[in-house]
């Protein structure tokens, strides 16, 4: 089963946010993960509700656990990506509908469906730039907030197969935008800070992150009615940096 998206073409062309790496030797590239490579799908709302509906509570409108998740990801405050903070977030999630003996069944229902690549949606512009930069030399390697669940997922969603390794907060004990999980991805890259190349959409966890590491970092924006000149709206423009790679 394939879960990459099917789109048209697109024609690869310069970009602004690219201009000032034109005289830079980019031999590394690493990729933040959700939201860059692939997101929940249909929707972490969707997913829920089905979970809901598994555990026996009925069918809970997807909206509005759409929107209670978001609002308990916003106020997220120190999280560790363990188990004890997914349960916190899914319990806020379901409280107003779960009663206190199915939370654990309903906590364990969700935990497991993001496991699965059903629940998630590989963006249609990045199977085509990993295949172009990997073919080019140019070395990859993923680095993101999550939990240890990411390796296996990747594996399943025939991503991994691109990176030479991937950095995953949770298991490296260390968060974007520490330092440390930048620096030790150069060293695993063996490529220095100033010809490593970070992509990622999240402002100060990838590139406050990244540059203060000493990588260059470019922002992805995937929505074009939030997007800054500056900032990517998907990946395809970073295949011209294998013209210089």
């Amino acid at each position: 089963m394939s879960f990459e998206r099917v789109s048209s073409p697109k024609s690869v062309e310069s970009h602004p946010a690219l201009r000032n790496l034109e005289f830079h030797s980019i031999k590394a590239i690493t990729l933040d993960v959700g939201g860059t490579l692939i997101e929940p799908w249909p929707s972490v709302g969707k997913v829920y509700a089905s979970c809901a509906r598994e555990c026996g509570l009925g069918d809970i409108p997807e909206a509005v656990l759409e929107e209670r998740f978001h609002q308990a990801w916003k106020m997220k405050t120190k999280f560790e990506y363990g188990l004890h903070e997914w349960r916190i977030i899914v319990g806020q999630c379901f409280e107003p509908y779960c009663p206190p003996e199915k939370m654990d069944r309903i906590f364990e229902a969700a935990y497991l469906a993001f496991t699965k690549p059903e629940a998630w949606s590989v963006f249609s512009d990045v199977f085509p730039t990993l295949r172009v930069l990997k073919k080019a030399g140019i070395r990859l390697a993923a680095i993101s907030n999550w939990d240890e669940r990411l390796p296996a997922l990747l594996d399943q969603l025939k991503l991994s197969e691109y990176f030479d390794f991937m950095m995953v907060s949770g298991i490296e004990k260390c968060h974007k935008p520490d330092i440390r999980l930048f620096q030790k991805a150069c060293e695993r890259l063996q490529v220095e800070p100033e010809h490593t190349l970070h992509v990622g959409d999240h402002p100060v966890e990838d590139i406050q992150g990244c540059r203060n590491a000493g990588m260059h970092g470019l922002l992805l924006q995937r929505s074009e009615k939030t997007s800054h000149e500056l900032a990517l709206t998907d990946l395809i423009p970073l295949q011209t940096l294998t013209q210089t790679a």
